[in-house]
């Protein structure tokens, strides 16, 4: 007589993986056994994004993310599978799916973990990032909203009210020290590209220069050193300030070059300083 239809075996099939093929049967039951094959093979799925193999990365973490789902739901493992297929989409640019992911991702945190938990930060902090990617900004900052809310609990702040506005929120991530220091980064961030999109670039010079001076504080500073420079030379570009946009993108040039980026990338950049240093002066006001 056959049992049940293919989704049956292969949860089974994952479960003698799992399990290991012992004489010892798998308990029905979430097992720590379980939850550790889940996470070597979640281990497995991490490395192979890093390689940037995402097809194979994708096929892997989709199979995992099924077998958590039936295994183990709602557990740590479940979640983390979750986040890599968010982060395998977010990699290649497809914002809609990987916040899809992301937002189931942060609904079974919040279930296991609360809604005020780090874990929920985390992904609310990542969702935000996504969601201006996605030019949501409304819903970016709502987002904002309650992950401050989140570090005010945390820190104990008063006044909540009155911290929900984008540049009140900007300060309080500022006053969190390290340990609010990537979600200050990114607060800046974001309200710098809001500006930028709205073409109100002398706004988004100001938060660009903000986040510049954040971003020269880090040891290592990283790639955000050379994109935060190269936004910059942007927004000065378009308000038409050569000078410093040329000084911005020789800098970013000198970024590069140090980092041993690619020669195209260098390239474009010492075109882009040729162009600029040969356009005609501006009349003086």
């Amino acid at each position: 007589m056959r049992r049940g239809g293919p989704g049956h075996r292969r949860a089974g099939a994952a479960a003698a993986l799992l399990c290991g093929l012992t004489a010892v049967a798998c308990p029905a039951a979430f097992s720590a056994q379980v939850a550790a094959g889940l996470a070597a093979l979640n281990r497995v799925c991490r490395s192979v994004i890093d390689r940037r193999d995402f097809e194979e990365a994708l096929r892997l973490c989709k199979r995992v993310s099924f077998d958590a789902s039936k295994l183990a739901p709602g557990s740590q493992e479940h979640i983390a599978s979750l986040i890599n297929i968010g982060d395998i989409k977010s990699l290649v640019d497809n914002y809609v799916d990987a916040d899809a992911y992301y937002a189931s991702a942060l609904l079974l945190a919040e279930r296991k973990e609360g809604k005020d938990s780090a874990q929920a930060a985390e992904l609310l902090t990542t969702l935000v990032e996504t969601k201006v990617k996605r030019g949501k900004f409304l819903d970016a900052e709502a987002l904002m909203r309650r992950l401050l809310a989140i570090r005010e609990k945390a820190a104990g702040a008063q006044d909540t009210a009155a911290e929900l506005a984008y540049g009140r929120a900007i300060g309080v991530l500022e006053r969190g020290g390290a340990e609010t220091a990537d979600a200050y980064a990114l607060a800046v961030q974001h309200l710098a590209e809001m500006y930028e999109r709205r073409s109100q670039y002398h706004q988004a010079e100001m938060q660009y220069r903000r986040l510049l001076n954040i971003v020269e504080r880090r040891t290592p500073a990283g790639g955000l050193l050379a994109t935060t420079l190269d936004r910059l030379a942007r927004v000065c570009e378009e308000q038409n300030a050569w000078p410093e946009a040329t000084a911005f993108y020789q800098r970013e040039l000198n970024t590069l070059s140090a980092a041993n980026a690619p020669p195209q990338a260098m390239q474009t950049l010492q075109a882009k300083l040729a162009e600029l240093r040969s356009a005609p002066p501006q009349p003086t006001p």
